[in-house]
């Protein structure tokens, strides 16, 4: 069984597109190596993807019992960090909100002070 270079079984893929592929001999040892390697990766994607149903679940009881996921997620993603990373993006977050504000409007200068 050989791959197309897109991940999809290469004997599926028409004969004229067969025909166009490289016939260089690929040693036994080779295929199998990379055969193994590949199931390797299939199956770590396969239980990220369980894993990550799983998070979705737990999200959506979060939500069910009236808890806000978006802020969830941010709870989350700060006690990932630590005390000071929380401490210097809460700064830059404020800084940053500081400047959309509008500038306070200055007093009109008294032309009598000069």
């Amino acid at each position: 069984m050989g791959f197309d270079g897109r991940g999809r079984d290469a004997s599926t893929l028409p004969d004229t597109v067969m025909d166009k592929l490289p016939t260089t001999h690929v040693p036994a040892h080779a295929k199998d190596l990379i055969r193994a390697f590949v199931k390797r990766v299939q199956n770590i994607e396969d239980e990220i993807s369980e894993k990550n149903k799983a998070k979705s679940d737990v999200y959506g009881e979060a939500k069910a019992l009236g808890l806000c996921k978006k802020t969830l997620r941010i709870v989350v993603q700060r006690a990932r960090k630590n005390k000071e990373e929380v401490l210097e993006a809460d700064t830059l977050v404020e800084m940053y909100e500081r400047c959309l504000q509008p500038d306070p409007v200055k007093p009109a200068r008294d032309p009598l002070d000069d």
